[in-house]
């Protein structure tokens, strides 16, 4: 522990101490602690330095423990810490299937740099902490973001670490225009324009995308037509992306069907038509279609309801398409009244008791179940009951054979303690306004009390005695108007209420973005308009509207209603706000009925919780009275009766006075539009449609009687009659409305049919609903009939057959024989040039009728593209003459039309060609240069430039082949972790190393497995289709150098160097592009950069559990067994034979971290070539310019014919090939080296190469004919020495000699 200590404390006062961005000292030193202490426990070379820590154990533990600690407080970028920035990305990303964890595992795999780039984007983009008050787009990124499939989101996080401009605007895009329009906050000068948050979303909302997959976060030039004004926050709604929707399973489309199908009238419920449904689609139906079939079966079987109870009859005929009768199931010819239920036999009356009044049998009462009016006559029947009683017992329906006796009684209850007489009574709070003696009505009945009425009544309103009085009257009247006008709406306690209130409600919501909080901080509208608002608050100057705005949000939220009340605030307070509010929208709405002349509102409704019983009307009602009269304040006190004037009116003349006053709200109530609708729904309700009887007259009548006896139930009663009006009438329109639009989507089915023009009923549908009428609709389907089956038809018309693509690369001569080669046609193709054009033109035309093309057509393309990059498929025996590269470059072919389509340009259209052709002759000197110059350098120029300096000119050793090592690998420990590198010497024999100290290896000592190569390409061929000057090559090491700082700066920290290695990034490429250099020349893309860093630890610990090795030159792992053995073989590892075959025939593999955590392991598919050089992989279609030193040596390796040959049997057999080491050792310098005297392999070898000496033919035959002996007797001394693979090959050889011998005889 000690010792670990001591090591901290020198590190972490060491100035040269390397610190990451994002790292404090501390914590690096620690880091480095922790890696220095893990590597000399693993290192042999290490263990005295181990040994003089007593318990290393226990160190470990202590710098893992110290590790996690700092490392949980170290700020990720513009995150406060670790966990602030998890909580960020979850929020974002996480999902149905993407979990915290799998999250925290997808950023622990990430470098430092890919890192601090995710933070910072996550932040940018979708973090809503940074919404400041305004529309919250970054939590719609977030919604989307963590809606999407778990590939696309990977992706998505790819992109987001690996770059601080993930989603960017083309850079030929104006950008001004992007800036005015809020698209970008500031232009750039290379790379793409990075994007607003707000250009970011209506990105990725789909309307702004770059047709096709390959840029996912590109605004293309095209598309930028479709731009919004993104400055205006009003805009914002329309470009919110929307979360991903996952294809729907077969199980919803069947819900979905059943419910579309039982909306229709089809099926009798949802459970019957989900039954049906299940037994009569599976995963292959085609639902639109299905929805038709079940439609015209039901029309076919007469159009009424499916029941559950044949739903096993009508599965059989759908799925045998037949109508075969289903029982239960109602037949075509049978008429059904579907609004009235089946009629039922009538049933004789119960009898039944009636309370204690006895039991009465079925001739007491009639067709409806009512007491018949002549039991009520006399007392016979019913004696000793009130009048409010039997009219009571009259308006009752009785139900055959119910007990209507009262549970709990033997004879019946009686009726006077079930029905109990009303008590005449005045309402307590009842007033009314004074009344003259001719205004009131005359009494039906002499009323009880002998009190005499007067001939006349006088207001209540007294005089003044004097004018001086009326004046002093008249003059307080004003005094107090005018003091009222000046009092403020809102008084100073009121407003006292409102701060607290805004006090409790700010101290929750500022600065959070729930929907409650947007609310809140936003209730008085804009952000300026809130801050106005508070201000008028504290100055005690709010209005009444003001306090509406608060009402509003409290109504809206009722959480933060019940909060106010938890923190002590009286609902007296709280109600305040919420009456301005309802003050406020009851204004608004009477002055939009009034503008749109509609008339009186509905009538009111009633809740029964305010009903205080039948003659409880309340202050507001009185309140209306004084309205309906005209006088009186009408302010609503409630004070009671004022009377007349005349102290000698008595109860029974304010009873009469009610009624009148009843009579005309009545009167008014039912001249209303809405009173008229319930007069006619009420009377068709009780006497049906012109009735002979009862007139609506007489109806009307009887319902005035009523509402004079109960104002408040009969307006209740009237109120939900109106609304079952509505309702009734609402069905009426909609099944009209319905009735008329299936006519419509029939007619137009009908037509469509005539016309031979397809159309399903949804669609006929979805046509009516937009043009409303037939001929429209069907104009609109005949157009784009037409349109659709002109694009097919174009769509479906590709440019060429596969025999004129043929024809085109090959001319007529056939590319089997033996003169291929003399075909003017074919020379014109030999770097692809005609291939390439060719592959370009069915790209265009594929993007061109995207999504309109038939499968079959598209599926011919790829196959046609397929032939021009490889045409030895269609002709395996095709003679193919060294130095030809007769495919099509596909990549290069794609990149044109990519760029056609990103510069806005018709595919097919003139400015399109013009870039095609210039694309295509830059292609052109580039692939020739590489050719001549690179690959099969044929002048001694292009010699002296492939193989280097002062190098002999038939060697290549010293070339691109001495800038790579082939034959290295790295260590790992038991968890994956890298500890070092070895080497295989010529001897075959392993030498361990040491990781460089230069900077080269940092990636490994890091362990960072996502560390990638220079963007500067190793192999550079100009546009300009000549030889790289001095000046082109020092700006090309100067622009490396510069990237690198780049990269360190990012590293480290320092902005400054940053800085400065950007202008240095800019002015080396543009010296370059000055010289006539494309970027695509000289740089990789920022995502197609090579990788560089070691395996993932987890994978590396699965493939070494395995016996595999990491090749460093290759990105791969090879089986050690299968190396030792082909160098055992004194093949490989000797110098007369190499190895040639594929990742299976050779044990070599692939592996990588997949994003649900789970390594997917391969073969590798490349093709590779073993020798004591190690292994180099082997392309022999060499169809596009590599970018590597390694993707060079692959096409040198490929135009040797031995080795292009055993390639071809490799594929044909899986298994290696071996092939002289001669063939190549120009190359490698395999077989150069003296560490071994020669074995009976190459002795034999070289007397066979003898053969072939001599000085004349007689002489030459009889020296062969003693050499051969010589070789036999050689070989049959050795035979134990011999494998039988080696003597195989001998004595093959050996025959081949033998046949050249009997030849020369």
């Amino acid at each position: 522990m000690a010792k670990a200590k001591e090591l901290y404390i020198s590190l972490r006062d060491d100035p040269d101490l390397s610190i990451p961005e994002g790292e404090t000292r501390e914590s690096a030193a620690w880091n480095e602690t922790s890696h220095r202490m893990r590597q000399h426990q693993s290192n042999a070379k290490a263990l005295s330095m181990a040994s003089e820590v007593s318990e290393p154990s226990s160190i470990e533990k202590f710098a893992d423990f110290i590790e996690k600690a700092v490392a949980a407080k170290i700020p990720v970028g513009p995150f406060e810490s670790k966990a602030a920035f998890d909580k960020a990305l979850g929020f974002s990303f996480k999902g149905v299937k993407t979990t915290q964890a799998s999250l925290n595992k997808i950023v622990s795999d990430l470098s430092n740099k890919e890192k601090i780039n995710l933070a910072h984007n996550v932040h940018e983009y979708f973090n809503s902490a940074t919404d400041e008050g305004e529309h919250d787009l970054h939590t719609e990124m977030s919604e989307w973001s963590s809606s999407l499939p778990e590939d696309e989101k990977s992706g998505l996080l790819k992109k987001l670490a690996s770059t601080r401009k993930p989603f960017t605007a083309n850079q030929s895009i104006n950008a001004k225009e992007l800036k005015d329009n809020g698209y970008i906050g500031r232009a750039a000068t290379k790379g793409g324009h990075k994007l607003t948050v707000q250009g970011a979303a209506h990105l990725v909302s789909g309307k702004m995308k770059v047709a096709g997959k390959n840029n996912p976060f590109i605004i293309s030039p095209a598309n930028f037509k479709k731009k919004e004004n993104l400055s205006d926050s009003d805009s914002w709604d329309a470009i919110a992306p929307e979360k991903f929707e996952p294809p729907k399973t077969t199980k919803q489309k069947q819900n979905q069907l059943a419910r579309d199908l039982t909306d229709d009238g089809i099926f009798e419920n949802e459970k019957t038509a989900n039954k049906v449904i299940a037994g009569t689609t599976d995963d292959d139906t085609d639902f639109n279609a299905h929805y038709d079939k079940i439609s015209d079966y039901h029309e076919e079987l007469g159009g009424h309801p499916i029941k559950s109870s044949g739903s096993k009859g009508h599965i059989d005929n759908l799925n045998n398409n037949t109508t075969e009768p289903v029982r239960q199931h109602v037949p075509k010819e049978a008429k059904v009244t579907e609004d009235k239920p089946a009629e039922k036999p009538e049933e004789k009356f119960k009898a039944i008791q009636i309370y204690d009044q006895g039991r009465f049998t079925a001739d007491d009462f009639d067709s409806e179940g009512k007491l018949k009016p002549a039991l009520f006559e006399g007392d016979e029947v019913f004696a000793d009951v009130s009048d409010a009683q039997k009219e009571h017992l009259q308006g009752i329906t009785f139900e055959s054979g119910k007990d209507y006796k009262k549970a709990g009684t033997e004879d019946g209850a009686k009726l006077k303690d079930v029905i109990k007489p009303k008590t005449e009574t005045t309402p307590a709070r009842r007033r009314r306004a004074p009344t003259t003696a001719a205004e009131q009505p005359k009494p039906k009945a002499a009323p009880k009390a002998d009190v005499k009425k007067p001939a006349t009544k006088k207001p209540a309103t007294k005089k003044p005695a004097d004018k001086a009085a009326a004046d002093k009257a008249a003059a307080d009247k004003a005094a107090k108007a005018a003091a009222e006008a000046k009092k403020p709406e809102v008084s100073v306690e009121q407003h006292k209420s409102i701060q607290e209130m805004v006090k409790v409600l700010g101290d929750k919501h500022v600065g959070k973005t729930t929907d409650a909080s947007k609310s809140f901080n936003n209730f008085a509208g804009s952000k300026e308009d809130s801050e106005k608002w508070f201000k008028r608050m504290l100055r005690n100057e709010l209005t009444k509207d003001d306090v509406a705005l608060l009402g509003k949000h409290l109504q809206n939220n009722g959480e933060d209603l019940d909060d106010l009340r938890r923190k002590g605030i009286s609902s007296d307070d709280t109600n305040y706000p919420l009456l301005a509010h309802g003050e406020q929208v009851a204004a608004q709405e009477a002055k939009v009925r009034t503008a749109a002349g509609q008339g009186d509102p509905p009538l009111p409704i009633k809740d029964e919780t305010e009903i205080d019983g039948e003659g409880g009307e309340g202050e507001g009602e009185g309140e209306r009275e004084g309205e309906r009269e005209g006088e009186g304040e009408g302010e609503g006190e409630g004070i009671g009766d004022i009377g007349t004037g005349d102290t000698g009116v008595d109860a029974a003349d304010k009873k009469d006075v009610e009624a009148e006053a009843s009579g005309k709200e009545f009167d008014k109530l039912m001249g209303t539009d809405h009173g008229k609708q319930v007069l006619a729904h009420m009377y068709e309700e009780t006497h049906g449609k012109d009735n002979p009887f009862t007139s609506p007259e007489e109806h009307k009548e009887a319902l005035r009687a009523d509402f004079i006896k109960n104002p408040t139930k009969e307006k209740t009663t009237y109120s939900k009659k109106w609304k079952a009006s509505e309702k009734a009438d609402s069905t009426a329109e909609e099944k009209a409305e319905k009735t008329e639009q299936t006519a419509k989507v029939k007619d137009l089915e009908n037509r469509a049919a005539g016309s031979d023009l397809k159309m399903n009923k949804r669609e006929a549908a979805a046509l009516i609903e937009e043009h409303g009428d037939v001929d429209t609709a069907f104009d609109a389907h005949e157009k784009a009939f037409a349109d659709k089956t002109k694009k097919q038809e174009s769509a479906n018309e590709l440019p060429y057959t596969t025999d004129d693509l043929a024809k085109k690369i090959f001319g007529d001569v056939d590319p089997t024989s033996r003169l291929t080669h003399l075909s003017a046609d074919r020379k014109k193709n030999k770097y692809g040039e005609v291939s390439t054009s060719l592959a370009r033109e069915l790209i265009a035309h594929y993007k061109t009728h995207s999504g309109v093309m038939d499968k079959k057509v598209e599926k011919e393309l790829i196959e046609q593209l397929a032939f021009l990059k490889d045409p030895s498929k269609r002709f395996p025996n095709m003679r193919i003459p060294k130095g030809e590269t007769i495919g099509a470059d596909i990549k290069v072919a794609n990149a044109m039309v990519k760029e056609a389509e990103e510069k806005g340009f018709a595919l097919d259209g003139p400015e399109a060609g013009r870039l095609y052709e210039k694309r295509e002759a830059e292609r052109t000197r580039r692939v020739l240069h590489h050719q001549t110059a690179h690959v099969n350098p044929t002048t001694d120029e292009n010699k002296k430039t492939s193989h280097g300096e002062g190098a002999d000119p038939n060697e290549e050793k010293t070339g691109v082949f001495s800038k790579t090592d082939n034959n290295s690998s790295l260590h790992f420990d038991e968890d994956g972790n890298v500890t070092g590198r070895k080497r295989r010497g010529s001897d075959g024999e392993e030498q361990h190393e040491s990781f460089k100290t230069d900077g080269s290896d940092d990636h490994h000592l890091r362990g960072d497995h996502e560390a990638r190569g220079s963007r500067v390409k190793e192999h550079v061929v100009p546009s300009h289709g000549n030889h790289l000057d001095d000046k082109e090559k020092e700006s090309l090491g100067s622009l490396k150098e510069a990237h690198k700082s780049k990269e360190d700066a990012v590293r480290s920290g320092d902005d400054k160097a940053s800085t400065q290695a950007d202008a240095d990034i800019a002015q080396h490429t543009k010296d370059l592009e000055d010289r006539g250099l494309q970027q695509s020349d000289f740089l990789h893309d920022e995502d197609d950069r090579p990788k560089v860093g070691p395996p993932h630890a987890d994978v590396a610990a699965h493939m070494r559990a395995q016996g595999l090795e990491w090749n460093e030159a290759n990105r791969n792992w090879v089986s050690k067994e299968g190396d030792d053995e082909r160098r055992g073989v004194k093949g490989s590892a000797g110098s007369s034979f190499s190895h040639v075959g594929d990742g299976a025939s050779m044990g070599i593999f692939t592996a990588e971290m997949g994003a649900d955590g789970v390594i997917n392991q391969a073969h590798d598919t490349r093709t590779f070539v073993h020798s004591s050089a190690g292994y180099h992989a082997v392309d022999t279609n060499h169809d596009s310019i590599p970018s590597s030193n390694g993707g060079l040596q692959a096409q040198k390796f490929g135009q040797i014919g031995s080795i292009k040959s055993a390639a071809g049997k490799v594929g044909e057999t899986g298994k290696t090939q071996m092939v002289a080491a001669r063939d190549h050792s120009h190359l490698t310098a395999h077989g150069t080296h003296d560490s071994q005297p020669p074995d009976v392999f190459e002795r034999a070898g070289s007397a066979a190469k003898k053969v072939a000496g001599g000085v004349s033919k007689v002489a030459r035959v009889a020296a062969n004919a003693r050499r051969l002996i010589g070789i036999k007797k050689l070989i049959e001394e050795e035979s134990d020495n011999l494998s039988s693979v080696q003597s195989l090959q001998l004595h093959i050889a050996l025959q081949k000699l033998e046949e050249k011998q009997k030849t020369a005889v």
